[in-house]
């Protein structure tokens, strides 16, 4: 296991892969269990799931790559992952809250966004957990 550490440590594409991979699955369980924890984990309505259903499945994507490439140009992925200070803290704060402000502006500027952008309760809700998860992550 150890090997397997400093191999990964030391060769800059498979740490960037683990990590991105990582970094994947683990804010999309969080904006999973965001669009949960805004609806109590249920939907009363079948045309309000179905929508809902197809929100989150579109933006999933766009989520994901404004929030991994908000990581990479804030350094998350070339830092050494043990090593966690003040400044890391910082730069994951605003790595994550890129994103979110970006979307939550959007959905305050654009014009019929409601379909293709997830609440704000959302937004928030997957802002907190996402920063979370990452300083867990780190």
């Amino acid at each position: 296991m150890k090997a397997f550490v400093q191999f990964v440590s030391r060769n800059f594409f498979y740490r960037f892969g683990l990590l991105g991979l990582t970094y994947g699955l683990a804010l999309s369980l969080t904006f999973w269990i965001a669009y949960q924890l805004r609806f109590d984990f249920f939907i009363n309505d079948p045309d309000k799931y179905r929508i809902y259903t197809s929100q989150f499945q579109t933006t999933l994507p766009l989520i994901l790559v404004l929030k991994l490439a908000f990581l990479a140009v804030f350094g998350q992925f070339s830092r050494l992952i043990s090593y966690f200070s003040i400044p890391d803290l910082f730069k994951v704060h605003t790595a994550v809250g890129g994103p979110s402000i970006l979307l939550l502006f959007a959905t305050f500027f654009l014009p019929n966004s409601q379909a293709l952008l997830p609440p704000r309760g959302v937004l928030l809700t997957d802002f907190v957990l996402s920063f979370g998860i990452v300083i867990f992550i780190r």
